[in-house]
């Protein structure tokens, strides 16, 4: 056939993938309420394990600034760390449950921050919200999700936070004390 055109690959035709990468201006309010919490917590979902941001956020104690947080898959993002407080929601222990109270800022990261992670919105009810996902929702399963919604790649996100962090001096200890690290979470 004269008319059909050289075979060209799908994979040439199809856009690549990209990692979007957050806003400076959302960055700046992100470490804003960091710099004025006292109880940071990092819950980071499946969105984090899939992107690697679970590996950079565990960066984020280094500045000192949060008490990570994860709920992933076979609990993939805490092993091995002495701060994480494992699962959120309806089969969050006792111990991560009174952490979850007493926080003053929740930080999702690539978690859809639901019905079931939030405790129908009681497991955290006196924290301000920061939800860092591809596509964040307003309201997702009848609740409102966050104060701030930060649409980026969870790693690119977690990335621009921690430079942020650095360069503006913001630093918390929060829940990271050696007595955390060393409770019986039994």
């Amino acid at each position: 056939m004269p008319h059909l055109t050289d075979y060209t690959p799908s994979s040439e035709l199809v856009p690549m993938a990209q990692r979007p990468i957050p806003d400076p201006m959302i960055v700046d309010r992100v470490i804003d309420m960091i710099a004025e919490a006292e109880k940071p917590i990092v819950l980071a979902g499946r969105g984090a394990l899939r992107s690697g941001a679970h590996r950079r956020s565990r960066r984020w104690p280094h500045s000192r600034a949060h008490c990570s947080r994860h709920r992933c898959s076979a609990r993939a993002c805490s092993t091995g760390n002495p701060y994480a407080l494992d699962i959120a929601g309806a089969f969050a222990s006792d111990f991560s449950r009174e952490r979850f109270a007493e926080a003053d800022l929740v930080i999702g990261v690539g978690a859809a921050l639901g019905h079931y992670t939030t405790e129908g919105g009681y497991l955290y009810s006196g924290a301000r919200t920061v939800q860092i996902d591809t596509n964040p929702r307003g309201l997702w399963q009848g609740l409102r999700t966050a104060d701030l919604h930060v649409r980026a790649d969870a790693k690119a996100a977690a990335e621009a936070i921690v430079a942020r962090m650095k360069a503006r001096g913001v630093s918390r200890a929060g829940f990271r004390s050696g007595d955390m690290a060393e409770t019986d979470r039994g």
